[in-house]
């Protein structure tokens, strides 16, 4: 009987003196954070409708009422709006009155904290348009040029105040410019360029915006 008393109380010792082992999972990795990029006109040019900047492809395609102009999604040299820099045209050729033409910009992988500017939004009455300019919702308008009013919605776009006499801008006047970003993340949006003319002049001339350097945040590096 002392026997199995000592043999339990050995057992029972052994057992207290196994180690806990705790299961530890390997900590997740911290994921990269990607700097942003900036597609720059000054150094890149849209080739097929498209450009790719790091790991991001941008691709421009236009629908809509009317056709484009030679100069329609080209890269020009400015000044526009005020910058001296090069620009996206967008240009609609003697656009009838109250037509719109999209343009969508798409990205081949989602993009956060995107900015941009669109510049030179005038009007020309003697020619028959006035641009108005309206985005994709989701935007956020940072910076509204003096001459401007709406909210750059479908419903009220970004145009000329009083078009009658503000007329149509020179390249070195910023007071057409608005400046939009997307919080994101997101991988398009449209600007929709319409001409909201609806007086009784005979539309004879293009009406043309430009688009700055686009800046933002891809998704992977």
């Amino acid at each position: 009987m002392v026997r199995q008393l000592e043999r339990r109380t050995f057992a029972k010792g052994i057992a207290w003196s196994v180690p806990v082992v705790v299961a530890a999972s390997a900590a997740p990795a911290v994921a990269a954070s990607c700097a942003a990029v900036t597609i720059d006109w000054d150094t890149t040019t849209l080739s097929g409708g498209a450009v790719t900047v790091g790991t991001t492809t941008m691709r421009v395609t236009r629908a809509g009422s009317g056709s484009g102009t030679a100069n329609d999604l080209t890269v020009r040299s400015g000044p526009m709006g005020g910058v001296n820099e090069r620009f996206l045209q967008l240009e609609r050729a003697t656009p009838a009155k109250t037509t719109s033409a999209t343009y969508t910009f798409t990205f081949s992988q989602p993009v956060s904290n995107l900015t941009f500017s669109v510049y030179d939004i005038d009007a020309t009455i003697g020619s028959g348009w006035i641009d108005g300019v309206s985005f994709s919702s989701g935007f956020s308008a940072t910076s509204t040029g003096a001459t401007l009013t709406g909210t750059g919605t479908a419903a009220s776009p970004f145009q000329p105040s009083q078009p009658a006499t503000t007329g149509n801008l020179s390249g070195s006047d910023a007071r057409g410019n608005v400046t939009v970003s997307y919080a994101g993340p997101l991988t398009s949006f449209t600007i929709t360029y319409t001409n909201v003319y609806t007086g009784t002049n005979s539309v004879s001339g293009n009406q043309g915006i430009g688009v700055s350097d686009l800046t933002f945040i891809p998704s992977s590096c």
